[in-house]
């Protein structure tokens, strides 16, 4: 809910930002296309947010756990298929 939220903000924020450099002569910005909600929130995440950790020891980490979770998962697949398929 929250990220509709905040994509409606972002998007919103576009249009008006469209609408204002609709009146600006400055041929300076001639060549720009109109800011998108998708630039908006890049600008964001490199101005205010910040930068992820990249650090190896979490990546590793991070590898770790999801391919620990991908093996949990495969396990209760296979589990409930053969469940399911001996159920009739």
């Amino acid at each position: 809910m929250i990220a509709l939220v905040a994509y409606d903000f972002l998007a919103v924020t576009a249009t008006s930002s469209n609408a204002v450099q609709t009146g600006r002569n400055d041929p300076a910005e001639a060549d720009l296309v109109p800011l998108t909600s998708h630039e908006l929130l890049r600008l964001l995440r490199a101005s205010i947010l910040p930068p992820p950790r990249r650090e190896p020891q979490h990546l590793l980490w991070w590898s770790t756990r999801r391919r620990r979770h991908k093996h949990r998962a495969r396990l209760c697949h296979r589990n409930w298929h053969t469940y399911a398929d001996a159920t009739p």
